[in-house]
């Protein structure tokens, strides 16, 4: 979590992708990563961005079974 921590810090680019459209809030909720998922959202990433293939953050917790991800986001952006 230091690592991202520094990142953003740094100015990582929150809201980049890769080739297929994924970006890192997508690959944090599909590993069920809440501290790492939060940091990204405090810092401002993207949450309405779609891959190529149409999903969003939440399809891709779903798909995991991470689906506590998505209450957890849906708090946080909340405040």
């Amino acid at each position: 979590n230091e690592v991202v921590r520094t990142l953003i810090e740094a100015g990582a680019q929150t809201n980049a992708t890769n080739t297929d459209g994924k970006n890192a809030l997508m690959a944090c909720v599909s590993n069920g990563e809440r501290e790492i998922a939060l940091m990204l959202i405090d810092a401002g990433v993207k949450l309405d961005v779609k891959d190529k293939k149409g999903k969003m953050y939440g399809d891709y917790a779903l798909d995991a079974g991470h689906q506590e991800m998505i209450t957890v986001i849906s708090e946080r952006i909340k405040k």
